[in-house]
């Protein structure tokens, strides 16, 4: 590192010590200045930018594009997960809260944001947590689209919940409706939104090479082996249209007469039934009338699917019920 400064000789001619000193550096560990945080009591503050120019010292703002705060722990984080605040002193806050995290900001406060240098954030999952304010959204917002345009993997804004107070940030004391194990919450979801928005880009030669299972149809190219989720508005049919299917299942015939099946066992659930309701929707189904015993199974209750999905199938895998 080169022009280092002793902190506390920093002197500024009106606002005099200032109350909190953070470091900036540029991508080769020199040191470019200081951000000075000047308090005056609970609420007050001033901010001085404290700049080194040709060996000398200067209160201006540092050269466009500002290097970000904490340049370093990209570095010893190569595979971290970025986590973007305003301000230095939040900055700071937040390191001790998420360590997993290389947390980060820029100069300036939410102003700053297109006078900053994201491009180190290439190729970075980036988390951006905004203020408790619109201004801070419309900051992070902005930082979001700067950190794609640099190559950042992806970016994604932490929702934070409407009740924290006006401007609330995590250097903050955690309100009573508001703990920080709801902020660890907060950025998971952030977190699931990034892996599901995370572009892979992979090389077309490659794919040809590859062996791809062919998809197990259970209904020709509509219902494949898996979870599917049959849609739709109330009393529109879905219940007679998904008994119609598993009928077709059973028996082995095509749906609509036009899509063949995968014959084998079926378990329904049917949990908004009755026997009575269910006995009267299925004698329409005239294809059931020959139907043999042990092919065709029903359950009026069930374990939630969440946690329960493992239990049902124990149960019907123990009963030789479902192939």
């Amino acid at each position: 590192m080169t022009g280092e400064l002793v902190t506390r000789d920093i002197l500024h001619p009106k606002l005099g010590h200032p109350s909190f000193i953070y470091s900036y550096f540029d991508l080769n560990q020199n040191l470019v200045g200081y951000i000075c945080r000047f308090e005056k009591g609970l609420k007050e503050k001033e901010i001085r930018p404290y700049r080194l120019k040709e060996g000398k010292w200067f209160w201006e703002h540092f050269d466009n594009p500002t290097p970000l705060f904490q340049l370093a722990n990209l570095l010893t984080k190569p595979k971290a997960r970025v986590l973007l605040v305003e301000g230095e002193k939040t900055a700071e806050v937040a390191q001790e809260l998420f360590p997993d995290y290389v947390v980060m900001t820029w100069a300036k406060g939410s102003n700053g944001v297109p006078h900053a240098d994201f491009s180190p954030l290439k190729g970075r999952e980036v988390l951006l947590l905004p203020d408790a304010d619109s201004a801070g959204k419309k900051a992070m917002k902005h930082a979001a689209a700067f950190c794609l345009s640099v190559g950042a993997k992806s970016a994604s804004i932490v929702n934070l919940p409407a009740s924290l107070p006006e401007g609330w940030d995590v250097a903050d004391e955690f309100p009573t409706d508001f703990s920080f194990d709801d902020m660890q919450g907060c950025i998971e979801s952030a977190m699931t939104l990034l892996a599901n928005s995370s572009m892979e880009i992979m090389d077309v030669a490659d794919l040809l090479k590859e062996e791809i299972t062919p998809i197990n149809w259970l209904v020709e190219n509509i219902i494949p082996a898996g979870f599917t989720i049959l849609a739709g508005a109330p009393k529109a049919g879905k219940s007679f249209l998904l008994l119609n299917i598993a009928a077709c299942l059973v028996t082995g015939s095509a749906v609509f007469d036009a899509y063949q099946t995968k014959k084998g066992k079926v378990l329904y659930l049917a949990l908004e039934d009755t026997k009575h309701r269910l006995s009267s929707r299925l004698h329409p189904t005239k294809m059931l009338e020959s139907l043999p015993a042990g092919e065709f199974f029903f359950a009026l209750r069930a374990p939630k699917i969440d946690d329960g999905l493992p239990q049902i199938r124990t149960n019907t895998d123990a009963a030789g019920h479902v192939s």
